[in-house]
């Protein structure tokens, strides 16, 4: 049975108020839920932290880790539903899957216009939050740089998607990667915990790696056939109407 986006979708976010105001929502639920899960945290475990890091770090991790559950998961089922999508996998890419792709007939993503102001909001929420990142320091460092910027650079892209109706099931492919990232979070709290050697981690390091394989890399195979047969930034026809930047 087929989830019924329309329910939730809402025609607001196609333009830039509307997009901010639910992302700003989703933003105060996300930093809500992480003030209360640290008060949880020390109560529970009566002291400001667990296995050498603040609550506040294990809270913002518990957040990434429900949004990354639900938003990965319901955008899978998306691009399942998505004929759209189905069919550029299909064909492995082909033309006239990849132009649909670009912009279909059927209008923007019921899917993604759900989805998309939700991990805005978690971006936003993330980024506030800043100070409750388990900050590596030295190299490690160079990764909490690039993922700062890569919120930065979704933040300031994605929306633009719905908009102009533009590329927004390339964006739900991509939110659809969060399901991987579940078992990245999922490591991590074992291995700070302790945790490291038992077969949990063995085993959430293997769905890991798989994940990631089958989703960011096979997967991504027809994504770029689908980007060498209609190039986004190619001026056709369809896209007349998009800005020249």
């Amino acid at each position: 049975m087929a989830l019924d986006w329309s329910l939730w979708a809402s025609s607001d976010v196609l333009h830039a108020r509307g997009f901010w105001k639910h992302a700003a929502c989703w933003a105060f639920i996300f930093v809500l839920f992480w003030s209360i899960m640290t008060m949880i945290l020390r109560f529970v475990v009566s002291g400001a932290a667990i296995g050498g890091v603040k609550c506040g770090t294990w809270a913002l991790k518990c957040g990434m880790l429900v949004h990354h559950t639900v938003v990965g998961c319901l955008a899978s089922l998306a691009l399942w539903e998505d004929p759209t999508v189905r069919r550029m996998y299909h064909c492995l890419g082909c033309t006239e899957a990849a132009v649909d792709l670009l912009r279909g007939s059927s209008g923007p993503s019921l899917a993604a216009q759900t989805l998309m102001p939700v991990t805005m909001g978690y971006m936003i929420g993330d980024l506030v939050l800043l100070s409750q990142w388990h900050l590596p320091t030295g190299k490690g460092m160079m990764e909490s740089v690039l993922m700062i910027l890569h919120h930065i650079l979704s933040l300031a892209s994605w929306p633009v998607t719905l908009y102009y109706d533009f590329c927004n099931r390339y964006v739900l492919i991509l939110l659809s990667y969060e399901l991987t990232s579940v078992f990245l979070i999922v490591n991590w709290m074992l291995s700070t915990s302790g945790r490291k050697k038992s077969s949990s981690y063995l085993a959430s390091g293997i769905i890991f790696t798989a994940s990631f394989i089958m989703m960011r890399i096979v997967g991504a195979f027809p994504q770029l056939a689908a980007m060498a047969n209609a190039p986004p930034f190619l001026s056709t026809a369809k896209l007349a109407d998009l800005p020249t930047w």
